[in-house]
């Protein structure tokens, strides 16, 4: 009860009214209050145009995909992504080394190998964390392997 007295007898004193409900609301005021509001949201607009450009070109930009690059890791296996949707792989099974070639697409984390020297399409989900490249590989025979390759090159 006190604060809701203080608050409306602080109104009551800036209004320099004794009937702080009556005088508020008059046309004059609900004319200056939107005069204000629009100048205010008029300067909000103005002052940020650069922030929104940024942020309209960052949104525009297409973000390179992750995988480009070199992966390797102590076993022999490497892969190389590139930018055009093409891949080299060498990818060594109970010490049996095969070197596949072909095209690769991503969506979300799934990754699809499309082998063209070989008849061979793999399908894997994919996870990179700091420069490592998780997948698991399926060969011809369909042994899977998982792996963990580090970032070799870009």
């Amino acid at each position: 009860m006190n604060s809701f007295y203080v608050l409306f007898g602080t109104l009551d004193k800036f209004n320099n009214s004794s009937n702080f409900c009556t005088n508020m609301l008059t046309k004059s005021k609900i004319r200056d209050i939107m005069l204000y509001m629009k100048r205010v949201i008029l300067k909000e607009m103005l002052a940020f145009p650069a922030l929104g450009v940024l942020c309209l070109l960052y949104t525009a930009c297409p973000q390179p995909n992750p995988l480009y690059g070199t992966w390797s890791d102590n076993r022999g296996n490497t892969f190389s992504f590139y930018d055009d949707g093409t891949f080299n792989a060498r990818v060594t099974i109970d010490e049996d080394t095969d070197s596949y070639e072909g095209n690769y697409s991503v969506l979300l984390n799934a990754l699809t190998l499309s082998c063209t020297n070989v008849e061979l399409r793999v399908v894997t989900e994919w996870d990179i964390r700091g420069n490592m490249l998780y997948l698991e590989w399926t060969n011809e025979e369909r042994v899977a392997v998982s792996m963990t390759l580090y970032k070799v090159s870009n």
